[in-house]
């Protein structure tokens, strides 16, 4: 790194690197808890483990060769003496990394900053991102598990059958078909010194990122919703065409099933037959129990994200008993969601503002001294409010609370929940810190010394 050409601004800067690396992964199983050993004298397709499916070892590896550059050209500087251009300065920079398992990508980023006077930058920038999937989500063998009792309410059979909930088995897996999550950032904002208080200064930037090939799993509920969805449709098309309702197959049991791929159904058997075949049933064509479900790592869906970083910083003139920073940080969540295909063909929008953690406003605030070599700081963490996605309850009970403000309503993949409302927190952090001078022993120069707590107050987390 460093300066390659000068400008009428200033030097060029350029700085270039490489890196490689590998990446292992191996999920190794003891015997019988994975699956029994050979010549054991039993199954070896089963294990010993009764609440456990068999699940044989995995490992998976791969090598990764990156290259980089990034460049800082300044374009005008104050000793250019330009009006409306203290300074004018672009910045450029790319990766490019060449997977063994994947392929290879190259991603750039560029920017800008714009002093059109001295208290006063603007700045923009542009960048393009991936997040290569992980080895497990690559490799993971094919295992299962079975639903807890009760089990699962098929919302499509039990309307007609009044069977109740049953148990299935849900299996996942790795994907050696998946591509990276692809994203693209831009960001805009200013930075200005405030006029008339020397040493206050603030900043607002707006920010907003796309992602396509985001990579995850389909939660069942989608599946059993989006599989109820296809074979209702399949058979009011069969309806409209005039077919006998009793007539319309729907290939429960075989390759040609009309409902979601991703679910295994039974063959019908007589007593379906009969379960479906009710006067008051007028719409829903005759389908065995469900089997299983497979919930793999796929590409499945787009993302968006966009808000607000505020920030200020005050330091005070030097005083008798030293000097004081203030410094707060604030992000506001503007949006966040994901669209995701379904096997029905209708997206599906998932809401991501105030769920499992992703508030729609934090920040932070740090108040330090110094004096000499002595210094001392007291900060707070602020997390907003947000919905508990493993704590649901049902609409029923929802309303017959009388909708109380700790229970939230969100819409998600097409369907409303009812989460715990995880309230707002505030915790304290305090440190002191002491500078060895010159004058120290030969060992403690030119080195610090600070003391710390975190959670000054001791505060419980807010679940």
């Amino acid at each position: 790194s460093g300066s390659v050409y000068s400008l009428w601004a200033g030097d060029i800067s350029l700085a270039l690197g490489a890196e490689y690396r590998k990446e292992k992964f191996s999920d190794l199983r003891p015997p019988y808890i994975s699956v029994n050993p050979p010549n054991s004298g039993l199954d070896p397709n089963g294990n010993d483990v009764f609440q456990f499916p068999p699940a044989p070892d995995s490992a998976g590896k791969r090598t990764i060769t990156s290259f980089y550059a990034e460049t800082v050209v300044p374009l005008a500087a104050p000793r250019n003496d330009i009006k409306l251009l203290k300074s004018l300065e672009l910045s450029a920079s790319a990766r490019h990394e060449r997977y063994n398992d994947f392929g290879k990508t190259t991603k750039p980023k560029v920017g800008i900053n714009w002093k059109p006077a001295t208290a006063v930058m603007l700045r923009a920038s542009y960048s393009e991102g991936f997040t290569a999937p992980s080895l497990p989500m690559l490799y993971a063998p094919s295992q299962y598990n079975t639903s807890t009792l009760p089990g699962i309410t098929d919302p499509y059979r039990n309307p007609v059958t009044a069977e109740g909930p049953y148990v299935i088995r849900t299996y996942s897996f790795g994907n050696l078909a998946l591509k990276p999550a692809i994203s693209r950032g831009r960001s805009a904002g200013i930075v200005m010194d405030v006029p008339y208080v020397k040493g206050l200064s603030t900043s607002v930037d707006y920010w907003e990122i796309s992602q396509s090939d985001v990579i995850g799993q389909r939660s069942s509920q989608l599946i059993f919703d989006t599989d109820a969805q296809m074979l209702r449709a399949y058979t009011a098309q069969q309806l409209a065409a005039g077919k006998p309702l009793s007539q319309i197959d729907l290939g429960s049991g075989s390759a040609a099933y009309k409902g979601d791929p991703a679910v295994v159904r039974y063959a019908v058997t007589a007593a379906d037959v009969a379960a479906f075949t009710k006067p008051s049933n007028t719409a829903n064509a005759v389908v065995g129990q469900i089997l299983s479900i497979s919930a793999p790592f796929l590409n499945l869906s787009k993302g968006f994200a966009s808000g607000w970083d505020f920030s200020l910083n005050y330091t005070t003139p030097k005083l008798a008993i030293g000097r004081f920073d203030l410094n707060t940080d604030w992000a506001y969540l503007r949006r966040s969601f994901t669209i995701q295909s379904s096997a029905s063909g209708v997206p599906i929008v998932t809401e991501r503002v105030n769920v499992g953690g992703s508030s729609r406003w934090r920040g932070s605030s740090t108040l330090s001294w110094r004096n000499g070599n002595w210094g001392a700081g007291l900060s707070a963490y602020y997390i907003g409010s947000f919905a508990d996605t493993g704590a649901t309850t049902t609409a029923a009970l929802y309303e017959s609370l009388g909708r109380p403000n700790y229970i939230v309503k969100q819409f998600s993949t097409g369907s409303y929940f009812y989460y715990y409302k995880t309230h707002d927190s505030i915790t304290y952090n305090a440190f002191a810190s002491y500078r060895f001078t010159q004058q120290a022993p030969k060992w403690l120069r030119a080195s610090s010394m600070r003391v710390g707590v975190i959670n000054l107050l001791n505060t419980p987390p807010p679940l």
